[in-house]
């Protein structure tokens, strides 16, 4: 199934898709850090890391809602237009 997040360890026949069984343990470890990061975070630099980090993560487990969401909550797109508009 998955995790409160979208840890997706779901059995299909597009096994490719999902990440291995060996390796959920340690993607609920990063999701849990970057999820403490985020709590604990003052610093925008960090919580636009943790967030774009965290949409890889959840892009790797076959999550693109996930990855949707924390890519939108990074606000890196966002960031980049008012650059752009700067310069």
């Amino acid at each position: 199934m998955s995790t409160a997040q979208g840890i997706n360890t779901k059995q299909s026949p597009l096994e490719h898709v999902y990440p291995q069984a060996s390796n959920v343990d340690l993607l609920k470890g990063a999701e849990t850090s970057l999820n403490h990061a985020l709590e604990e975070a003052k610093d925008n630099t960090i919580i636009m890391e943790s967030h774009l980090l965290l949409a890889k993560l959840y892009f790797y487990c076959a999550n693109f809602h996930g990855t949707l969401h924390n890519i939108e909550q990074s606000r890196c797109v966002r960031a980049r237009f008012s650059l752009l508009l700067v310069h």
